[in-house]
């Protein structure tokens, strides 16, 4: 969280300046009626602290950069690559340490591994039209925020350390738990032992 400060206090301050100038202005909500000034936004400070997905998350910070990289190359590939095409371009984005492929790459993975325990559990705690939550919703909620706050900050030593050995170092400190446990699931989740819940028809 400390190390995300800085990069909140640096896009803030820009964020200021934008509206200042008029640069960020968007125009009036047609709801509300209140004028907005979001149009140069970098990052949703609460909503990514407390995302519940790792593309909730990646879909909070850097906005503008990730609606560039949605629009030119997410959208532009075949799902079963443009995820891991977008990460690595924008590994490349940010120059060519080591660190940088090894967080972003491994994030696109568990980013996949997110997709199947979402298609597989999330459904077993909501109602049987599968849109209204479940009494049990919550415990799935909360589990899901800390399991996305303990991914992003075991990945992200690779992206600060930035050397491949120094990374390899500090997660060997860890018995590598974080790759163990990612890899572990996508292969439960690829065999299928776990599969989505059927859904009721209605007659």
């Amino acid at each position: 969280l400390g190390y995300r400060f800085k990069y909140y206090f640096g896009w803030k301050i820009a964020e200021g300046a934008c509206i200042m100038s008029g640069l960020g202005y968007n125009g009036v909500d047609k709801e509300s009626g209140k004028h907005l000034w979001n149009r140069v936004e970098a990052v949703d400070v609460l909503k990514y602290e407390t995302a519940q997905s790792l593309r909730e998350a990646s879909m909070q910070w850097n906005k503008t950069t990730n609606l560039w990289l949605r629009r030119y190359w997410y959208d532009r590939f075949p799902s079963s690559v443009n995820l891991y095409v977008t990460y690595l371009v924008s590994a490349f984005w940010h120059g060519f340490y080591a660190g940088y492929y090894m967080f972003f790459m491994t994030v696109a993975f568990a980013t996949t591994v997110h997709r199947s325990i979402r298609r597989t559990i999330r459904p077993r705690f909501m109602m049987e039209d599968g849109k209204t939550p479940g009494p049990y919703k919550p415990l799935y909620d909360v589990a899901s925020l800390i399991a996305t706050n303990v991914t992003v900050n075991y990945f992200i030593i690779s992206f600060v350390v930035l050397s491949f050995s120094a990374s390899i170092a500090a997660f060997r400190s860890f018995y590598f738990v974080g790759q163990i446990i990612v890899v572990g699931l996508y292969l439960v989740f690829a065999s299928g032992l776990i599969r989505p819940p059927k859904q009721v028809k209605k007659e």
